[in-house]
């Protein structure tokens, strides 16, 4: 059974009124429409929910939020980033480095503001030891993830990780099969056409994997096993011997989307 019956998937159609009435200075966000990012044939019509800014997760939903980045404004730090993160942005040599860093980041803000009814810039978070964020004094679990001009949210009532991955030509070799893959993956790696592509779908498995776990990439690769099943379907992630739960979701063209959670059959929806 896909994940799109068993998860009763559902999309809330387009994405720009959950900005609206937020300054968001110098950011632009574009939404990746539904027809260039489909969900097989999913509820469109069930799947919209009332409400511009106000946002609540079931324990038994995790969110997905998915957009590709605009350029801030020369020289503009977004009014809801935190002085640290506006450090952390300064930081950044590459302007498209430091571009992505504030857009994502405030992006990330602005979503998290609909589940807790505050103000973007007042949230706070804190980081476990390998560095996984969370908001203080909040139910919310979130995870986070960008790559190349697209960034990907999930938020969840539990644990949960997202990765998204750009396709990058010729990234696979042999010598990271053998440093990054488990041996069940390396032999399932082993029957695919493209070689590349499917490297890119068993990382992000993995990535996602060792997000929600909270240990990120502390792990030994080697220790995390993920084999994809399929666009919309469910994936079993061994971590340490722990079963989590994957599946891979369609995505534009040429990147790679998975999430992780604990559960085995959550409500997907894609806002």
């Amino acid at each position: 059974m896909s994940a799109l019956a068993s998860c009763r998937s559902r999309i809330r159609p387009g994405l720009p009124e959950l900005y609206a009435g937020i300054p968001i200075s110098g950011l632009r966000l574009e939404p990746i429409r539904d027809d260039t990012f489909p969900m097989g044939n999913s509820n469109q019509a069930k799947g919209k929910r009332q409400g511009k800014l106000s946002r609540t997760c079931l324990p038994n939903e995790v969110h997905i939020y998915l957009f590709r980045l605009g350029e801030p404004a020369e020289g503009c730090l977004n009014p809801t980033l935190s002085s640290e993160e506006c450090v952390r942005a300064g930081r950044f040599v590459e302007k498209r480095d430091r571009d992505l860093f504030i857009t994502a980041h405030s992006a990330l803000r602005v979503v998290l503001s609909g589940y807790t009814h505050q103000d973007p810039a007042s949230l706070e978070f804190r980081a476990n030891m390998q560095g996984k964020p969370s908001l203080l004094g909040g139910e919310i679990q979130f995870n986070m993830s960008h790559s190349y001009d697209a960034v990907a949210i999930a938020v969840s009532r539990d644990v949960v990780g997202i990765d998204i991955e750009y396709i990058r030509p010729g990234l696979y070799d042999e010598s990271l099969s053998k440093s990054l893959l488990a041996p069940c993956e390396r032999e399932w790696l082993q029957d695919q056409k493209d070689v590349n592509v499917a490297f890119h779908r068993i990382w992000t498995l993995k990535e996602a994997g060792t997000k929600a776990d909270g240990r990120g990439l502390s792990l030994d690769c080697a220790s995390v096993a993920a084999i994809p099943c399929g666009i919309e379907e469910i994936s079993p992630v061994a971590i340490c011997s722990t079963t989590w739960w994957g599946i891979e979701l369609s995505s534009p063209a040429d990147f790679c989307l998975s999430v992780v959670t604990r559960q085995r059959s959550p409500v997907f929806i894609r806002y």
